[in-house]
């Protein structure tokens, strides 16, 4: 009989770092550590290079920057080519990577295209594609928001929704 480990968050815990990522922000880990999010409308784009087992995180809140210079992080059209460059200038190439996207909900009930959220997946994942860089998991949209945990020690994301489910990719 063979039994699988899963770790809580509390012997995860003891085991690694937890850095919280926050609104607007980015966070780059080659010590196995794992980025948090907490996420409702706003979209976590998480990069991984299993070679070198460093994980990137991106806490993306709007999709267009419309020209505005303050804080490029927070938004989609800006966000993607800063962590990618980041990747890049620890001389990881771009085509070593994979992406999981999480968050993106549609929080308020009276849009019907998806609201904000979506607009957010559309430009980021129209820039990885433009870079090449493949989706291995997309758990983006929904109604409610979550938190998403990304371990750079296996590229593991896992998911707790406001409801209590949880998921990992």
């Amino acid at each position: 009989m063979s039994t699988t480990f899963i770790p809580t968050a509390a012997t995860h815990a003891a085991t690694s770092r937890s850095t919280r990522v926050d609104l607007g922000e980015q966070r780059l880990s080659q010590r196995g550590d794992s980025l948090s999010l907490i996420l409702g409308s706003c979209v976590g784009l998480c990069l991984w290079d299993e070679e070198t087992q460093t994980g990137g995180v991106a806490h993306i809140m709007l999709p267009h920057s419309q020209g505005l210079s303050d804080s490029p992080e927070r938004f989609a059209d800006k966000a993607v080519d800063l962590l990618l460059n980041q990747f890049q200038d620890l001389e990881i190439p771009l085509d070593r990577l994979s992406a999981k996207l999480v968050g993106g909900a549609c929080l308020a009930e009276s849009t019907t295209s998806g609201g904000i959220g979506q607009e957010i997946v559309a430009v980021v994942t129209a820039a990885l594609e433009s870079e090449c860089v493949p989706i291995s998991c997309d758990e983006t949209g929904g109604s409610e928001g979550c938190r998403a945990v990304f371990d750079c020690s296996d590229g593991t994301l896992t998911i707790d929704s406001i409801e209590g489910q949880k998921r990992i990719a």
